[in-house]
């Protein structure tokens, strides 16, 4: 999947070309970051064929967080 700016976003985490467009919001009171991603057409012909999406966190424990797919 690749980053993708929404019209939404306030902020850029990173720089040059791994930079992701992320919007700065607040989750149920919580401070919050929202960024968007695309598939490829490789990865969404593996989703409808019923693979599942991957979440990789580096480090040892696991922050909250949330998938979902919206309509832009």
């Amino acid at each position: 999947m690749k980053p993708v700016p929404n019209p939404t976003n306030t902020h850029t985490s990173g720089t040059g070309p791994a930079a992701i467009p992320i919007t700065k919001t607040e989750a149920e009171g919580q401070p919050a970051l929202v960024s968007f991603w695309q598939p490829t057409r490789e990865e969404l012909g593996l989703m409808i064929a019923g693979a599942p999406v991957v979440l990789l966190v580096v480090g040892d424990t696991m922050p909250i967080v949330s998938l979902t797919a919206v309509k832009v």
